[in-house]
């Protein structure tokens, strides 16, 4: 996340990957793709990302809070 936070998507999207190989199920890393999508004006990705994390894991609710947001702009 520090790499999102500093807006270095190329070495964020690495670390993710990493992530997924490791477990594939885990909401958090989807999530996070979904930030860095939202983050590059593609909200139509972020939203199936988001919507990924949130099938893997309905109470994870950052997931949930960020597709909300994200589906009130269109």
């Amino acid at each position: 996340s520090n790499c999102i936070r500093k807006k270095n998507f190329i070495a964020a999207k690495e670390y993710i990957n990493k992530a997924l190989m490791e477990d594939y199920h885990a909401p958090e890393s989807q999530n996070l793709i979904g930030i860095i999508s939202e983050l590059s004006g593609n909200f139509a990705l972020a939203g199936k990302h988001y919507r990924a994390a949130n099938a893997l894991d309905p109470t994870y609710t950052p997931a949930s809070n960020n597709l909300e947001r994200v589906t009130s702009f269109n």
